[in-house]
């Protein structure tokens, strides 16, 4: 039997296209973008406002981008646009110019990643610089620092869009919302009784909106020395004792009360759950006896302490909040309904001699 030998043409150019066809089916471009904001103590910082060279102070931003490569092919020239005057308005803010920013936090696979260090979010929107790759999989992690200027606050969105030279069109995040002038607080006050100390801890939530996910902490060791060594058959007393586990004076019937806290291999004062309304506040509660007195280190003296506890709190919408202890009842001393300010986050200072009879040296 004779076959035609443009069946063997059909068949060679049908094989050829079976070859191709698993990279023209399968290879795909696809790219996934994210933004997250931290709202964290104000602080100033040189800027750029609009492309104008600044100082300012105000409340302090992180806003973090996400970007993964969802696709089967290497993203080249990644875009990673985020327009903030769209966000904040124009001279609302500036971006915090030190030449680590955009900050690179991580780079989970392999890429080639160029930071536009021109990035101000007004006149160049574009966090990277040409060149950008991302390989299948890899996931890049990249913030900027932020300052608010004019008093601005109210609910904001935040929107980033990523592109690539693969892409037949750019992708938006899902837009991100946040808060400003929704804050929590703290203060830390210590009176001294003989060897004694009752601490109280005064928590506050600023603004109207529910804060959850409340952390409170407090490091008891790192403030008299954790004691308790020496020699096996004669060990040294811990120098500290905690002699009242901490309880709520003003209970606002929201927070969950941590029973396992001891200041040392337990630093939480709070339990899973805990949140605190707008406009609410506690206060916790407890007492300390020093068995030995230490010298911390800081050229403050034998006897005499200083430490601040910090407070963590998420927004309605997860953006992380945090406020370290200012001395003294008051979060917010000059009542301008941000705990954040400058000298509001003041070390709590108290001395206890061995003759016993000493208070608070000084309030906030």
């Amino acid at each position: 039997m004779r076959v035609n030998p443009k069946h063997y043409l059909l068949s060679f150019m049908l094989c050829l296209a079976g070859f191709f066809a698993p990279y023209s089916a399968y290879a795909q471009a696809a790219i996934g973008v994210s933004s997250a904001v931290q709202i964290l103590p104000d602080r100033n910082a040189t800027l750029d406002v609009g492309g104008t060279p600044s100082v300012g102070f105000g409340p302090r931003l992180f806003i973090t981008w996400t970007v993964e490569n969802l696709g089967t092919v290497t993203l080249t020239d990644i875009t990673l646009v985020n327009d903030l005057d769209a966000t904040f308005g124009a001279g609302n803010y500036g971006t915090v110019r030190e030449n680590q920013y955009p900050e690179i936090i991580g780079l989970e696979g392999e890429g080639t990643i160029n930071r536009n260090i021109n990035y101000n979010g007004s006149t160049d929107t574009d966090v990277l610089a040409a060149g950008s790759t991302l390989a299948p999989g890899s996931i890049l992690t990249i913030r900027t620092e932020v300052i608010l200027l004019n008093d601005i606050s109210g609910t904001f969105q935040n929107q980033a869009t990523a592109g690539a030279t693969e892409l037949g069109s750019d992708t938006s995040s899902t837009p991100t919302e946040f808060i400003i002038g929704s804050y929590i607080g703290v203060a830390k006050n210590a009176t001294v009784n003989g060897n004694e100390v009752t601490f109280d801890i005064y928590l506050e939530a600023f603004g109207s909106a529910t804060l959850s996910q409340l952390s409170l902490t407090e490091n008891l060791d790192g403030v008299f020395g954790g004691g308790g060594s020496g020699d096996q058959d004669v060990p040294l007393a811990p120098n500290y004792t905690l002699i009242s586990a901490p309880v709520l004076i003003d209970d606002p019937g929201t927070l969950n009360l941590n029973p396992g806290f001891d200041g040392s291999s337990d630093q939480e004062f709070l339990a899973a759950g805990s949140t605190l309304n707008g406009g609410s506040t506690a206060q916790i509660q407890f007492v300390v006896r020093v068995n030995q007195l230490i010298d911390q280190g800081l050229g403050l003296g034998l006897g005499e302490y200083q430490n601040e506890v910090l407070v963590t709190a998420e927004q309605p919408n997860g953006v992380y909040l945090l406020d370290y202890s200012d001395f003294g009842t008051d979060p917010d001393p000059n009542g301008d309904g941000n705990p954040t300010d400058a000298g509001e986050n003041d070390p709590t200072f108290f001395t206890v001699t061995d003759s016993a009879v000493v208070g608070v040296a000084k309030d906030a």
